[in-house]
């Protein structure tokens, strides 16, 4: 019965995780084309462009490091450390849309 209850429990872990990465590639696709909607209304330079959407980036991906103080864990054991294969197919299916 405890087999049967773990099995269950794992896979209720794997619908859960699938439903929250489908839920990220949604919400991330929409603001993208908000985003780019927003930069189109602007007529600027290739480069002005691509220096504001890294800008952006760095922001994004930054802040959560330094609220959460994972930096040095980062710092110490690399930015991909943890990292499964179940995260990186989750990475790949998010960046090819």
């Amino acid at each position: 019965a405890d087999k049967t209850l773990l099995v269950s429990s794992e896979q209720a872990q794997r619908s859960m995780g699938f439903a929250v990465v489908l839920l990220a590639a949604t919400l991330s696709s929409l603001a993208s084309v908000y985003f780019e909607k927003i930069l189109k209304g602007v007529k600027v330079s290739l480069w002005t462009r691509n220096l504001q959407l890294a800008g952006y980036s760095l922001v994004t991906a930054m802040l959560p490091l330094a609220i959460t103080g994972d930096w040095d864990t980062i710092r110490t054991h690399g930015f991909f450390h943890g990292y499964t294969a179940m995260t990186w197919v989750c990475i790949c299916a998010n960046a090819g849309g």
